[in-house]
């Protein structure tokens, strides 16, 4: 309330209005276990995108896959699975579909302050100065 971006009071008005739903959820195996549903799929619809980067067990996963091999989901584009590692074959000639190594977080740039950080907090740990 009081801020000048539109709300909405569901996850499927939401997905019915837009065109790419981001999934970037609290995982929690109850409250957000296969979140992402039959319903919100066909919400999103033929041409709507599905990126999940938050945990693989909050879609899902047998129903978008057979939503992009049906048409219903236009295409997923999805960073963790469920399980992890996942098998290949699970995804064998599903069309339309992304999958990356639960690397979304993961930039040069992340990258390299993650090592100035572990190298920090290491030689902390030990006594040592750094510079």
């Amino acid at each position: 309330p009081g801020v000048p971006w539109p709300r909405r009071n569901s996850l499927i008005e939401l997905a019915r209005e837009v065109d790419i739903l981001f999934v970037a959820v609290f995982a929690h195996p109850k409250k957000t276990h296969h979140l992402i549903g039959r319903d919100i799929i066909e919400a999103l619809g033929s041409d709507g995108l599905l990126v999940n980067v938050s945990r693989g067990f909050v879609l899902d996963e047998l129903e978008v896959i057979a939503a992009l091999e049906d048409g219903r989901l236009g295409q997923a584009a999805l960073d963790v699975l469920d399980p992890e590692p996942t098998d290949p074959r699970r995804w064998d000639g599903v069309p339309n579909v992304l999958l990356t190594p639960h690397i979304a977080g993961a930039t040069r740039g992340s990258n390299a302050q993650l090592e100035r950080h572990t190298i920090a907090k290491v030689c902390e740990f030990f006594g040592f100065e750094t510079k």
